[in-house]
């Protein structure tokens, strides 16, 4: 859900209608995010490109910023970084290059101040407290799983603390 609407802002952000994911492994749970992403992409019904590359690291930011540098000069003006450690790169090499950065479950104010549009937030805390709430109710299922998104309060939309993303756009964005 987050990376729908993270996926929807960079739409409506991009100046250049091409938008680039670095996605830490190409993987199950990665795939997750990239495809709501770019549902959010499509929703935006601009004609917004994106472009997917991995780069196959969780915690090393030097080969997340070489990724994010590739999409740069490919044209992308918004990179989404779902690479965890990795994503510190990705907002570096974006906050160089005067382009904007998608975060993804928290908000990189050292490494991208001007350049940060928002994070998509999964808050992990609230999802272990449903968890834990579920269990004690006698709602706990062994084997089967259960989604605990922006409804329940386990996930959601935070724009970055600089003025970057106009007021307009925050309303489209808070619509959705």
């Amino acid at each position: 859900e987050t990376a729908f609407v993270q996926g929807y802002a960079s739409a409506l952000m991009t100046k250049t209608g091409k938008v680039g994911f670095v996605g830490g492994a190409d993987s199950g749970g990665i795939n997750e995010i990239l495809a709501g992403y770019q549902q959010g992409i499509a929703y935006a019904d601009n004609g917004t490109e994106d472009v997917v590359t991995y780069c196959n690291s969780f915690t090393d930011p030097t080969i997340g910023k070489e990724y994010a540098l590739q999409l740069i000069v490919n044209g992308c003006d918004v990179i989404f970084g779902a690479a965890g450690g990795s994503g510190t790169g990705c907002a570096q090499a974006a906050e160089e290059q005067g382009v904007m950065y998608a975060a993804c479950d928290v908000h990189y104010e050292e490494a991208a101040p001007t350049a940060e549009i928002g994070s998509a937030m999964n808050y992990f805390e609230n999802m272990v407290i449903a968890f834990i709430d579920d269990s004690i109710k006698g709602d706990y299922q062994g084997g089967s799983s259960k989604e605990y998104g922006i409804a329940q309060g386990a996930a959601g939309y935070e724009f970055a603390s600089n003025d970057l993303v106009p007021e307009e756009i925050k309303k489209q964005v808070l619509e959705i």
